[in-house]
């Protein structure tokens, strides 16, 4: 996307350049039709235009009337012939040409960063989108109409495809060569299963076919014979210009593509795949769909003997979702580790970077993903998972499938967006009246470059105190507070300087830039700090269970740990024999108030299945605590029972690694002083015979 983004932008800054650009050429042909169209539009083309001393019947123009309409339109709203106004609405139509260019790219080709820079820096594209010919336009709605009905084609979409038909049919009464269309579009279409809309294909034939009805209904003559007596009069057909024609289209070839660039866009690197030695990763999310991807992931994995990892990311997104988003992803955890996987939970702001990292670490060579159920614009807008692993997954296959489905349906929970506090808005309220209130001090002493930068200082600095959200709002409100207060004429948005809406929207860019930067070197210096604690506690915690010479004091040690680190409540339930009755009871300090008989049978349970119970999980889930097994090699010696802070928040699937983490190293350590009793008795035993 951002590589898009940059292709938009140089695009747009090209064309920026030439808004100037004065009238040449055929230009004056084509605004002889817009002049025209506003007297007659039914008719564009019926006028006689006087050019290089002769009569020319403008109704056989070589191209449909609809460059003609665009240009009228163009005209009616400037009111006069006004370089800027046209050159500003084609530089439209090169923005989306290359948003369509993007579009079919990212599907076909492997790198469509190159292919659309292969398209946008053709010296065809660059020179004839600063005229006012029919090119352009004709361009625009080609590849809107390809990119959409391939679209439409791989969803199966009937919208999409009723979608495309504006675009053939603009298409159609633009160029005379909007005819390909059928035959190609239709070659998409062949290669599918039948479908009714399939026939939308003869679009751009039936629009074009009404027009030349329309003009013989009207006007007695079709415009297609004028054409062919307007070449024949003209020499066009004649044997020595066919041949010239095609030399220089031959030549033009040289100008449109270059052979380095398509090889460099189009190339594909293969990769053999390993044999069943081969380590498999299951990338998963809170969807309910990555149930069936764990499951399909579990089939892959048996089917070559080889050990597999179910993986999820925390990203910046996750404090966002809802808390049954959460427990359904803690709940695809606790599946994937009844299935034999190793689980992992990262954290990290992208999501392929993050998978990537650790298909090179563990050298996985099959990377097994969902296959994407969301719309094709969130992946222009936000970049496709499944297009950067094949991207950069350099010795790994990367599969896409949509699982193996369970009998039972699962319900779609709403997304909850995380909202700002209070705090972040009046801080980022207090950082734009700052940078206001001294723009104003000294605007007597300052530039207008000047007050732009600190502008950005303010951003800048309100982004590393504060959100994604309020930095965005902040960049936005900075850049309208500085166009309101400082540029003239003074508080009003108009600005005298059109050179000043350039200006705004390379400080929006760069604002926008710096406080998202901002905000996400913030959130992985949070993240390192949160990593360093744990690493801390588990360090600490690993030097007291060393020391410790008594169960007791491993549930002191363990208790006072998990409260640092989870901010709740802990209990150890161990077997206590001298009671009357045997039973689990809580160790840790004072018996917590929430260690009820209930718990304890819930810890029971855990203690004597050995599987996790209570909060969270699929047994027992009304408990108020999450109960885990203090599992060792002879058995499970005690649980661990973790209540959180908030009663309406469950534990990440981080702090739950965290804490399995945790709860290894206290079953090493009971196993061990379990070991040294047993040997302390067997020796005591042998003394005493």
């Amino acid at each position: 996307m951002r590589a898009l983004l940059l292709l938009l932008a140089g695009t747009l800054v090209f064309r920026l350049a030439f808004l100037d650009h004065p009238i040449q050429g055929d230009d004056a042909f084509y605004l002889a039709v817009a002049q025209n169209a506003q007297v007659n539009p039914a008719h564009p083309h019926h006028f006689v235009l006087r050019a290089a001393g002769l009569d020319v019947d403008m109704r056989g123009f070589v191209h449909p009337p609809g460059n003609g309409w665009i240009l009228g339109a163009i005209l009616a709203a400037a009111g006069d012939v006004r370089e800027r106004w046209f050159h500003a609405v084609y530089a439209l139509f090169s923005l989306g040409a290359a948003v369509f260019a993007w579009m079919i790219a990212r599907r076909y080709a492997s790198s469509p960063a190159l292919a659309v820079l292969l398209f946008v820096a053709t010296p065809a594209f660059v020179i004839n989108g600063n005229s006012l010919e029919s090119d352009l336009p004709f361009l625009f709605f080609w590849l809107g109409s390809t990119a959409i009905w391939i679209e439409a084609l791989e969803r199966r979409c009937v919208w999409l495809a009723l979608g495309s038909v504006p675009f053939m049919a603009a298409a159609a009464l633009t160029s005379y060569q909007a005819m390909a269309l059928t035959a190609i579009l239709g070659a998409f279409a062949w290669m599918r299963p039948r479908r009714w809309w399939h026939l939308l294909v003869f679009v751009p034939p039936a629009a074009f076919a009404g027009w030349q009805m329309f003009e013989w209904a009207t006007t007695g003559v079709m415009p297609m014979q004028l054409a062919r007596e307007y070449l024949s009069k003209y020499g066009y057909q004649s044997p020595d210009k066919k041949l010239l024609n095609a030399l220089g289209l031959t030549m033009h070839l040289g100008w449109m593509v270059s052979p380095l660039l398509l090889w460099i866009s189009f190339r594909r690197w293969w990769f053999i795949a390993a044999g069943a030695g081969a380590v498999g990763a299951v990338a998963i999310d809170a969807s309910p769909q990555s149930a069936d991807l764990i499951r399909a992931g579990k089939r892959i994995a048996a089917s070559l003997h080889a050990p597999w990892i179910v993986l999820t990311v925390e990203d910046s997104d996750f404090e966002g979702l809802a808390e049954a988003d959460r427990e359904r992803l803690s709940a695809h955890l606790a599946l994937a580790q009844r299935l034999g996987a190793e689980t992992l939970v990262v954290r990290g702001e992208s999501v392929p970077g993050e998978v990537l990292a650790v298909a090179r670490a563990r050298e996985v060579t099959r990377i097994l993903v969902g296959k994407p159920g969301h719309s094709r614009w969130r992946d222009l807008l936000r970049g496709s998972l499944v297009d950067a692993l094949g991207r950069g997954s350099e010795g790994a296959d990367v599969l896409v499938t949509s699982g193996e489905a369970q009998d039972e349906p699962v319900r779609v929970q709403p997304r909850v967006a995380r909202t700002a506090h209070a705090r972040e808005w009046m801080i980022g309220l207090v950082a734009v009246a700052s940078c206001t209130g001294v723009c104003f001090l000294t605007r007597g002493v300052l530039t207008l470059a000047d007050q732009a930068m600190l502008y950005l200082l303010g951003v800048l600095v309100a982004s590393s105190r504060v959100s994604r959200v309020p930095a965005l709002v902040v960049a936005v409100v900075s850049i309208a507070a500085f166009d309101f207060c400082f540029v003239p004429p003074y508080f009003t948005f108009a600005v005298s300087d059109r050179t000043y809406i350039v200006t705004f929207l390379v400080m929006l860019l760069v604002a926008i830039s710096v406080s998202r930067r901002t905000v996400l070197l913030r959130e992985q210096a949070d993240d390192a700090r949160e990593r360093e604690r744990r690493t801390a506690a588990l360090f600490t915690l690993g030097q007291e269970l060393g020391a410790v010479e008594d169960a007791r004091d491993v549930a002191h040690a363990v208790v006072r740990q998990v409260r640092t680190l989870f901010g709740g409540d802990a209990a150890m339930f161990l077997p206590d024999a001298t009671l009357e009755k045997p039973r689990l009871a809580p160790h840790g300090g004072e018996s917590p108030a929430w260690a009820t008989e209930r718990e304890e049978a819930v810890a029971r349970w855990t203690f004597e299945h050995g599987r996790p119970a209570g909060r969270g999980t699929d047994t027992l889930p009304g408990s108020q605590a999450l109960h885990l097994p203090l599992a060792g090699s002879s058995g499970v010696l005690g649980t661990l029972g973790v209540l959180p802070p908030n009663a309406e928040r469950e534990l990440t699937p981080s702090e739950r690694q965290m804490l399995e983490t945790l709860v290894t190293q206290t079953a090493q350590a009971l196993e061990r002083i379990a070991l040294r009793e047993e040997a302390a008795r067997a020796r005591l035993a042998a003394e005493t015979e």
